[in-house]
């Protein structure tokens, strides 16, 4: 329990230390940031780039326990747009060990992991998943890759809820970056996981058309 506490409160340090490069360097909009859930939460963005994650943690304002890949837990690889240099690597692993994310290996079928993630969830606390292979996705073909089915699993298990987020990139525009938070989507009894893959990928869908909407004003 200590050591969860230590890690968390070491994401929050960490969230406060990012908050002025995010907010000077891309201007970031956060749209309804009323609609971040409270409680057992799965955080589940569109992922465009790399540095969607720490656009995010600035962004939420609450710990998260991120799902991450197990190659920036031992230091194969780094978040800096996958550049593998050592010292950029060992930034990445002890960023990620030491701010209560879990690790996923592609190669396994991570129950150990799903069951944490549960577990965390289960306490109230929230927990965020990436959609697999979307950052080299183009946009205009509306691709968003897809949820693994493990975290609707983890929704309808706990009695938690999924929170859709849509993030949108924009090079000329003065927001470089808008997040929308999407309005929670609940697991009622009998619904299935893959209604609950549908509606979330129609919420994000919902989401990136507003964020164009707004950028294009």
């Amino acid at each position: 329990m200590k050591k969860e506490t230590e890690n968390m409160t070491f994401y929050m340090l960490m969230r406060i230390c990012a908050m002025p490069f995010i907010y000077m360097k891309y201007k970031p909009l956060y749209l309804h940031t009323e609609n971040v859930a409270n409680g057992g939460v799965v955080f589940a963005p569109n992922h465009r780039k790399t540095v969607d994650s720490l656009v995010l943690v600035v962004g939420i304002n609450r710990a998260v326990h991120w799902a991450a890949l197990k190659r920036f837990f031992t230091g194969e690889d780094s978040i800096f747009n996958n550049n593998k240099n050592p010292f950029l690597c060992a930034v990445t692993k002890f960023a990620f060990s030491k701010s209560g994310m879990v690790s996923i290996d592609r190669d396994s079928n991570n129950i150990q992991s799903l069951l944490k993630l549960r577990q965390y969830l289960k306490k109230g606390e929230a927990v965020g998943v990436f959609p697999e292979g979307t950052t080299n996705k183009e946009l205009e073909k509306r691709e968003l890759g897809e949820i693994k089915e493990g975290a609707f699993l983890l929704v309808k298990n706990s009695k938690a809820v999924i929170q859709s987020i849509a993030i949108t990139w924009y090079a000329e525009k003065k927001h470089k970056v808008i997040i929308n938070f999407r309005t929670p989507i609940k697991a009622e009894k009998g619904k299935k996981l893959d209604q609950l893959a549908q509606e979330w990928k129609v919420a994000v869908h919902e989401g990136i058309g507003e964020n164009n909407e707004v950028a294009n004003r």
